[in-house]
């Protein structure tokens, strides 16, 4: 995470040649975007990205069952959303919906066992694809509540500027300049699905 984080804040500032009226990143990407536009430094972000990652784990690890992520393509996103409720209605198995990366195109997460039925049932149902991530964890659930009380107190050490230019934030979609905004709903984050589509939108 902190190569992917110091890959796009060096490849933002090489584009001389774009002046943004806004910035936005992808979960990891706000982090970026944060820097960006100057609401923190770059020795900050890389602090909050290292942090996030290890605290992030360290929750996966800790968590009470195997958690874990599923991609989701050619389904109506509102379709996706009522059928995690019912598949787990039915199994007890709790998923959650984790990023709305555009129309017909998401990450659902939760337990191992709820994302693995999930995936099953969206195939049978017409998804294009429809598979559990090759990832660790749970993120962007109430599985980091753990983390995100970790991550924040971190978070509310760091010093937060008004930025340059507004930064839309995953949790909301919205444009934020205030820093005290833009610290709270980075707290939240961890725990929070990621708006993109609205962002994007």
């Amino acid at each position: 995470q902190p190569s992917v984080f110091i890959y796009e804040v060096a490849l933002a500032m090489t584009q001389k040649e774009i002046v943004p009226d806004v910035v936005a990143g992808h979960s990891l990407g706000e982090f970026a975007a944060l820097v960006i536009c100057g609401a923190i430094s770059l020795e900050d972000g890389l602090k909050l990205v290292l942090n996030r990652a290890l605290i992030g784990q360290k929750a996966s690890e800790n968590a009470p069952i195997k958690t874990g992520m599923g991609a989701v393509i050619g389904l109506d996103d509102d379709y996706v959303a009522k059928r995690i409720k019912e598949i787990w209605d039915e199994s007890g198995e709790p998923i959650y919906f984790a990023n709305h990366n555009g129309p017909g195109q998401v990450v659902i997460t939760g337990s191992k066992k709820g994302v693995r039925l999930a995936c099953k049932a969206f195939m049978k149902e017409g998804a294009k694809k429809a598979v559990p991530l090759a990832i660790g964890g749970s993120f962007h659930s109430p599985f980091m509540s753990e983390a995100q009380i970790e991550l924040g107190e971190i978070i509310k050490s760091i010093e937060f500027k008004r930025p340059c230019i507004p930064i839309y934030q995953c949790v909301d979609a919205l444009p934020h300049t205030d820093p005290e905004e833009i610290r709270n709903n980075l707290i939240v984050h961890i725990t929070h699905p990621v708006l993109w589509t609205d962002m994007v939108n």
